[in-house]
């Protein structure tokens, strides 16, 4: 009778510690710009979506299943003085001074080699700092996390998912996010539960007594009926739609924009001249930059004046995600302006972008809880655009010289251009790195360099 009291002693002590029993949280502290009206319900939905992906799998026998749960710690913290956007270094500068307990910032966009980026997570640390994309958050989430926990891509470009085995395209650790990518494997299912690296938002709990159901698969349809269907409701070829569709994390798709047929192009065109913004277009805009023509400025153009309207207490969803697509064309606009007028030399392009430069003209555009931003992205677009016009601007409001190229005449006495939004010595230093890097890489390497993160 002692040995089997001491036997079932031991045995319960046993399935007490066993991994078995153990669940492996994420305990994720969110902040973000109130402009951005992100709420606890949303972020608890993004999780509830991440939850599903990770104890579900889509693509038996590879697909491994994965108990692991990310929670929401406390109410999302809202500060004014957070960034809409930036470089990562500068983001995650102000998140350290501004909300030191937030392991995840979410913002409009990520300045990144040239173009807004998605999202940007540290390999093996935090924070993470991500985007909003109607549709993909939860993939872009997992994907930036899975960074944090010490993941790499499942593959680099130029490989693209139909080109690579389904067990390395169909990962949300893919180097490109799209249609389906959910998929994850059993040592990155590891990563998730036990870190190589300390991270003190990852915690171990006692895991339920009954696992929970499997949760049922996001969708029915296969990943290419998937993408035919959203291509269709964006107005986009389902190639057009494949490269300018999902978000771009790590930098543009040079090569894959460049394979973009005449067809593909014309109908990013269509989509752009006729409809209405859906949350293709700002990728849209700066394919178009890279194939397209000094025409084209007249689409980066209309999409700027939009009407906008900033979303207050109540707004409904679809107003929310309106607006936030909205901010992030016009926020993401001056970079394909930018690029336009390095490939084209257009004037208009340039002018466009030294009147939004100028804080009292971007409010009229965005309003006031985004002028300063939009003001910023329009002096990197013209720093990308590296034309002597451009150039006399950045020397003019920022003394950032010298002046390459012949001197444009200028009357008498030249008008000064408005105040532009005030930079930090950090910003301004990244300004005149963006004028040399594009000078001495050219526009295509510069697009395409690796990011710092």
């Amino acid at each position: 009778m002692v040995c089997r009291v001491i036997f079932m002693v031991g045995l319960l002590a046993l399935t007490l510690l066993s991994p078995v029993n153990a669940r492996t949280q994420h305990v994720l502290t969110v902040a973000s710009n109130p402009t951005l009206a992100l709420s606890n319900d949303e972020v608890d939905e993004i999780l509830t979506q991440m939850n599903a992906t990770m104890a579900t799998s889509k693509y038996s026998p590879w697909d491994v299943p994965c108990d692991v749960k990310l929670v929401r710690n406390g109410d999302v913290i809202q500060s004014n003085q957070l960034p809409l956007q930036g470089d990562y270094n500068s983001l995650i500068s102000s998140l350290h001074k501004i909300a030191p307990s937030a392991n995840v910032l979410v913002v409009s966009g990520i300045d990144c080699s040239g173009i807004v980026a998605a999202g940007c997570g540290l390999i093996g640390g935090e924070p993470l700092v991500v985007g909003q994309y109607q549709g993909y958050d939860s993939q872009l989430w997992l994907h930036e996390r899975g960074h944090n926990v010490g993941l790499q891509h499942s593959a680099e470009a130029p490989a693209g998912e139909s080109t690579v085995p389904q067990n390395v395209g169909m990962r949300f650790m893919f180097w490109q996010l799209g249609i389906g990518h959910v998929g994850k494997i059993a040592s990155e299912c590891d990563k998730y539960q036990q870190p190589s690296t300390h991270l003190a938002s990852v915690v171990q709990v006692q895991a339920p007594a009954v696992p929970p159901a499997p949760a049922p698969a996001a969708a029915t349809l296969a990943p290419s009926e998937e993408l035919a269907t959203a291509a269709r409701s964006a107005g986009l070829t389902p190639k057009a739609y494949e490269v300018v569709g999902p978000p771009w994390v790590h930098g543009m798709p040079l090569g894959l924009i460049k394979q973009l047929s005449q067809e593909d192009i014309q109908s990013i065109r269509s989509m752009l001249s006729t409809g209405v913004p859906n949350p293709a277009w700002p990728q849209a805009i700066d394919a178009l930059a890279v194939v397209g023509t000094a025409e084209d400025v007249k689409l980066v153009q209309r999409a700027l004046n939009l009407p906008v309207a900033a979303v207050g207490p109540g707004a409904s969803k679809e107003s929310v995600a309106e607006f936030r697509n909205l901010l992030r064309l016009k926020l993401s606009a001056p970079i394909a302006l930018g690029i336009i007028a390095n490939r084209t030399q257009s004037e208009s392009a340039v002018e466009t972008l030294s009147q939004i430069a100028q804080v009292e003209n971007a409010t009229k555009l965005v309003g006031e809880g985004a002028a300063n931003a939009l003001s910023k992205s329009a002096l990197n677009g013209l720093a990308v655009a590296n034309t002597p016009a451009a150039a006399m601007f950045l020397n003019s409001t920022l003394g950032i010289g010298p002046v390459p190229g012949p001197q444009i005449p200028q009357p008498n006495n030249p008008p000064l251009p408005g105040a532009v939004a005030p930079l930090s010595p950090e910003e301004v230093e990244r300004t005149k790195t963006t004028v040399e890097d594009v000078k001495q890489m050219g526009i295509e390497r510069f697009l395409t360099r690796t990011p710092n993160q």
